[in-house]
């Protein structure tokens, strides 16, 4: 082979390929124009990454929150439909088609892609916490970095602090006992032992070896270096450079000592006598000639510049600005990029030396399709245009293990699939005609076919039943889009399915037995009620234009006591029942779920809201929803120590001036409770505040007992706390004690005594108060309510010395509003105990929401608006606002402008209504819907 080339020929070359490059033209090397691909998956995600082998893909369902660790992933199958995630769970697939899940303890489980539990928690994993944001926890799955090169099914995993591998089933086939292990690469896997294993998961100071996949040892010895195989080979250092076949046996090269460096299955690229050399396959020596090279199929890119072939030859000269980068288009095209000071178009070569297209900024957007952010084209390797997207495609790689391929909606700015190359088939045969589905009903109309199918095997068992209208173009609508799912997986099933008389309509229901947690419409969990719902859907538009819901008892005996089911009800439409309460209510409650209770019965007492946002999904009040209440609290109160409050960044709490040039994000500190920790953010907060607020303490100095039980005794001093906290109360001075007065701790008998004077807590019945038995849920509700309603000092009196003065909460409330917001008022209604002001609410980055707010003048304040859509990013406005003759309940209208859901926090309720003109009717004092119609 030479070593020197003919400059004569490069200089011939070079004009040659600069005459080409000036006569085509820029759509030389597309063929035939091809339609727009249309959506199989609508945009609905925030980011959506490609399917893998085994038809599953994680999507972003909403935008990450600042400081928030919700998590908004989850997995959806090749339908669209959700097999897993989103609810919170932090997982990562795995090569082989796995769901790794983070369950209680850190520890990981395994599930199947159709969502199925395989295994039990016990895999570990490891963590990395940010300092600054304690909650931000990144999760590194043991070794999902190093998953192999996805052709096995084997993938590493940790147990009880050893490795070994599980297969796509579930199964260890390789039982934990390594050291430390790392992906199959062409069946063979890297293992690790006599090395450090660090507490993020990673593996240093170690010596190598291999495996194969029956989990045999490769007799390589102890190995200083080791890298994965590739084409057949490995590279290994035990003391000098080696290359093993594997089976792991030192492969004898004809050309003596050399140190392998890479190979693409055409060609071995080596480092020999100082320089670099290229072998075949087999090892024998092609050429001692290799300066600056990389492998380019059966060619060879020489210092990004030019490409030669095996003999040397330059067969493709970069022009003046350009370099080569790395083969791309899985190793058959070489990308020509402009150095970063030059403007020019991108251009493609082939290992000819041919260029195939050339255009402004070419990505590789998956393996072998190209996209250019100016054109809605995709082309392949040889340049030909495949077809036309409607969107825009993200520049990252993505390897395309099926046919379908993540594009940004520029119309929506959310990502969907396409079905690449050819577009999916948009009829009823798809359905009809295939194993995949179960086609329970079809219903002809003028404006397409209806079908009501659901998947054969659909993930956990179960139809899952959609109901589809598929137009003549070949589009779809989900009729079941506003319908409610029982769980994360499966609609329930739809009855009663009638075309209208005049076919321009179909309505439909469901109904589910209990209340339970499920999704609605593709968005975040939430609670439904049990009952049956009745959808009414437009077929012209495809949009649910009329709902109706009739409930079932959800509080039968098993869950209630019928002694408690009025008390309860009461308390729950008051707003100091926690929604995350309203179940079992014969359980024990436990001692940081009484502390929870506490905190929203003195919110309320006060007259603040708690629920001061009506969150869309489930565990609704976890985001510490008493800021506005303790923020008043903090100003006008001193701590368990008769010590005022201070900022939150020296002190217990921050005081309600502060708001405007602090972080508003509540913070408090100040107990020395060591089973309290950053892992439950918002019981560590909550059970500060009401600690520093002196309504509960420790079972010892350092220890809260958080999931404890409370004790009978507990209960009554905390409810004595909470009383004294507003009210002046000298002890109960009698004679009269319970005859186990004996088994009542000496702290708790004046509270206990007194509670029962109250006539709040009283004894189990036969003169016997059981200081030591647990207390229930509906009790501890119970007691709470009779505490609001019977005690001389009360909400409902109107007797409570109000936190804030009147006057001073409502101007400073304007400056001072929670979060990144700033209220701008328009009106002011003025009332004999209360005014009604209305303006609007401007988010950073959000449209602006129109609010309501009313200021008692006997303390506190509401947001009328908060369970009401119109609240909730619309620009509507809130007009024909006036007050009923006894001044307790407040109407206006507003227009919707979108199917909304509406929560109904008396009884966990989710509705569903059109978009339209509504009025709303709501009570002044507890803010609760009391009517909603539409008007048009």
């Amino acid at each position: 082979m030479k070593k020197v080339f003919e400059m004569t020929r490069l200089i011939c070359l070079t004009l040659c390929f600069l005459l080409v490059w000036v006569t085509i033209p820029s759509n030389a090397f597309t063929k035939e124009e091809k339609s727009k691909l249309p959506y199989v998956i609508e945009p609905q995600y925030h980011s959506a990454e490609e399917f893998n082998k085994y038809g599953i893909a994680r999507v972003q369902l909403a935008p990450v929150e600042v400081l928030s660790d919700e998590s908004v992933y989850g997995v959806i199958n090749l339908k669209g439909e959700k097999v897993f995630g989103f609810d919170g769970t932090k997982f990562a697939l795995r090569k082989n088609g796995l769901i790794m899940a983070v369950g209680e303890n850190d520890k990981a489980a395994f599930f199947s892609k159709d969502g199925e539990q395989l295994t039990e928690y016990v895999y570990e994993t490891f963590k990395r916490v940010q300092p600054k944001t304690p909650h931000f926890v990144t999760y590194h799955y043991v070794t999902d970095f190093f998953d192999g090169d996805g052709e096995s099914e084997l993938i590493p995993i940790c147990r009880d602090g050893k490795f070994g591998f599980i297969n796509s089933k579930g199964e260890e086939s390789i039982a934990p006992t390594f050291d430390y292990v790392f992906g199959f690469y062409e069946g063979i896997s890297r293992i690790g032992y006599d090395g450090v294993l660090s507490e993020y998961g990673t593996y240093t100071q170690c010596k190598f070896g291999y495996i194969n996949e029956k989990g045999e040892v490769l007799p390589t010895g102890e190995l200083w270096e080791a890298w994965d195989y590739s084409n057949g080979y490995a590279r290994i250092a035990d003391g000098q450079y080696k290359v093993v076949d594997k089976n792991g046996s030192e492969v004898q090269f004809p050309i003596g000592s050399f140190e392998f460096l890479e190979t693409n299955g055409n060609f071995i690229l080596a480092g020999h006598d100082g320089g670099n050399v290229v072998l075949d396959m087999n090892g024998n020596l092609l050429s001692d000639w290799a300066p600056n090279i990389q492998l380019f199929g059966k060619s060879f890119i020489i210092w990004q510049k030019q490409i030669a072939d095996i003999n040397g030859n330059i067969i493709y000269t970069a022009p003046e600005g350009m370099r080569i980068i790395s083969p791309v288009g899985n190793g058959n095209v070489a990308r020509i990029t402009p150095d970063p000071s030059t403007v020019s178009e991108d251009v493609l070569v082939n290992q000819d030396g041919e260029v195939v297209l050339q255009a402004n900024d070419i990505k590789e957007v998956a393996e072998g399709i190209f996209w250019t952010p100016d054109s809605t084209s995709l082309f392949d390797v040889n340049g030909n245009k495949i077809a036309e997207v409607e969107g825009a495609l993200d520049i990252g790689y993505r390897k395309l293990s099926c046919k379908l391929l993540p594009i940004l909606s520029a119309e929506t700015n959310k990502w969907g699939y396409v079905e690449f190359p050819e577009a999916a088939n948009p009829f009823i045969s798809e359905y009809t005609e295939s194993s995949v589905y179960h086609v329970e009903k079809i219903i002809p109309t003028d404006y397409g076919t209806v079908l009501y199918f659901w998947p054969v095997g659909a993930p956990h068992g179960g139809k899952s039943p959609h109901l589809t209208l598929i137009k003549d173009d070949g589009s779809k609508i989900s009729l079941s889009e506003p319908v409610s799912r029982e769980d994360l997986w499966h609609h329930p099933e739809h009855e009663n399915i009638t075309l209208s008389e005049d076919g321009k309509t179909l309505t439909f229901s469901v109904s589910f037995d209990e209340r339970s947690a499920g999704s609605i419409a593709g968005r975040p969990i939430v609670l439904h009620d049990a009952g049956t719902y009745y959808y009414k859907a437009d077929l012209e538009t495809g949009v649910c234009i009329e709902t109706r819901f009739e409930p079932h008892d959800t509080m039968g005996e098993d869950v209630i006591s019928a002694w408690a089911k009025p008390e309860i009800e009461s308390a729950i439409n008051l707003g100091f029942v926690p929604i995350t309460l309203r179940e079992n209510y014969k359980r024990n409650i436990t001692r940081a779920e009484f502390a929870k209770m506490a905190m929203y019965f003195l919110s309320v007492q006060y007259g603040y809201q708690p629920e001061h946002i009506i969150r869309t999904y489930y565990n609704m009040d976890k985001d510490f929803p008493l800021e506005d209440f303790i923020s008043a609290y903090c100003t006008a109160k001193k701590d368990r120590n008769r010590n005022d409050f201070i900022k939150n960044t020296t002190g217990e709490a921050w005081k309600y001036e502060d708001k405007k040039v602090t972080d508003p994000v509540f913070e408090i500190s100040g107990t020395d409770f060591s089973d309290l920790n950053s892992e439950n953010i918002f019981d560590m907060q909550l059970i500060g505040v009401a600690y520093n607020f002196g309504i509960i303490n420790g079972i010892s100095e350092t220890v809260f007992n958080p999931n404890g039980d409370i004790t009978r005794q507990e209960a009554a001093a905390m409810l004595m706390r909470v009383y004294k906290n507003y009210a002046a109360y000298q002890n109960a001075d009698t004679e009269y004690l319970f005859s186990d007065d004996v088994e009542i701790s000496e702290w708790a008998k004046e509270d206990v005594y007194s509670i029962n004077d109250l006539g709040v807590m009283r004894g189990v019945g036969g003169d016997i108060f059981a200081p030591l038995e647990g207390y229930t849920v509906e009790q501890a509700i119970a007691t709470f309510l009779r505490l609001y309603e019977s005690a001389p000092v009360s909400r409902k009196n109107k007797n409570i010395e109000p936190l804030l003065d009147f006057e001073y909460e409502k101007e400073n409330f304007y400056v001072n509003i929670p979060g990144t917001s700033s209220f701008f008022p328009e009106k002011e209604y003025e009332f004999s105990a209360y005014t009604v002001v209305s303006g609007t609410c401007q988010r950073y980055h959000r449209r602006p929401d129109h609010k309501l707010y009313v200021f008692y003048k006997y303390g506190g304040k509401r947001d009328l608006t908060s369970f009401v859509p119109v609240a909730q990013d619309n620009t509507s406005l809130i007009e024909n606002i006036n007050i009923n003759a006894d001044e307790n309940v407040i109407r206006f209208v507003t227009e919707i402008a979108d199917t909304f859901c509406l929560y109904n926090k008396l009884n966990g309720m989710k509705k569903v209504y059109p978009a339209g003109e509504y009025m709303f009717e709501c009570d002044i004092e507890t803010g609760n819907i009391l009517l909603l119609e539409r008007i048009k």
